[in-house]
């Protein structure tokens, strides 16, 4: 195999929470070391050890995050870097299954938004080193059952043999030359799928808030029915809330000024018109009637 033309660095959003999400920032290894000096730059300016989503509740990770968001949208509309979230709903036909295996419905996601990065954002040829965040929940060890290999002529059989694993699969389909897990805390753009991937579930499972807080800061009043009688919602939000719907905000406001094609108030969360673009967020939504997660084996 050629050497390491290019990188991915991922993390997800994993939680009980209703919406999950995968991001992955993939880049040409060229430009590697400049990135990650400017963003390790901003990252110690700000004083952080590390830059995680859910850690952001005051001014000092909401300013971080707003710098990084700067760096990333530069190099993301000159076309040197793409940002890529997957972002699911575990209560659509497809996940409202009884038993279902999170872990291995996880390595489906992981394969689908992979899958779409290396062969359809990227020049043809190009050799990959994936580097996924060492807490992620995703287990790449694991054997490879059931996963979709449409467009591929693949044998099984010939590529791997009864111990062969995921990460064998993804060796083979994408000429990836590495996988290897990473330090978020010592990796900034680690820390970059976390921003995006944190902040791409949490705008479809708080839409409802950020849009009443979107329409009170614009100065709007916001009226809902109580028993049949008309009151004014009261502008009540927890700190936390407040800093993230500020970096939602100024994020939304950047995709549509270097228009980026990035929908937030009609799609009610983060999703793009135009996949092609360097920002995508992809919201996956059952193929098929029979398309249905994983279930645990009994």
């Amino acid at each position: 195999m050629d050497k390491v033309s290019h990188l991915a660095f991922s993390d997800e959003s994993y939680t009980d929470a209703r919406y999950r999400s995968i991001a992955s920032v993939t880049l040409p290894i060229d430009i590697y070391g400049e990135v990650t000096a400017a963003l390790t730059n901003i990252i110690i300016r700000s004083g952080l050890i590390e830059f995680k989503w859910n850690k952001l509740r005051q001014a000092r990770e909401r300013l971080a995050a707003i710098q990084l968001i700067d760096v990333i949208m530069e190099l993301v509309s000159e076309k040197k870097l793409r940002i890529d979230v997957l972002i699911w709903d575990i209560e659509d036909s497809r996940h409202k299954v009884k038993g279902r295996d999170d872990c291995a419905n996880l390595q489906r996601m992981h394969y689908h938004l992979f899958r779409d990065i290396f062969l359809k954002r990227w020049p043809t040829g190009s050799c990959w080193a994936i580097h996924p965040d060492e807490n992620s929940e995703m287990n790449w060890d694991s054997m490879v059952e059931c996963l979709d290999y449409a467009g591929f002529e693949f044998n099984s059989q010939t590529v791997f043999n009864e111990s062969g694993t995921f990460m064998d699969l993804f060796k083979y389909l994408f000429r990836v030359h590495d996988i290897s897990e990473v330090s978020s805390e010592k990796q900034p753009l680690c820390q970059i799928a976390d921003l995006f991937a944190g902040m791409a579930a949490f705008s479809y499972s708080s839409f409802k808030s950020y849009n009443r807080w979107h329409y009170l800061k614009a100065g709007q009043i916001v009226i809902r029915s109580i028993d049949g009688a008309m009151a004014i919602v009261e502008n009540k939000f927890a700190n936390s809330e407040e800093e993230r719907f500020v970096v939602i905000e100024y994020f939304d406001r950047l995709c549509k000024k270097y228009k980026m094609q990035v929908g937030l108030i009609t799609t009610k969360g983060f999703r793009s018109y135009n996949q092609t673009k360097p920002f995508n967020f992809w919201f996956y939504e059952p193929q098929q009637q029979d398309d249905k997660a994983p279930v645990r084996d009994h």
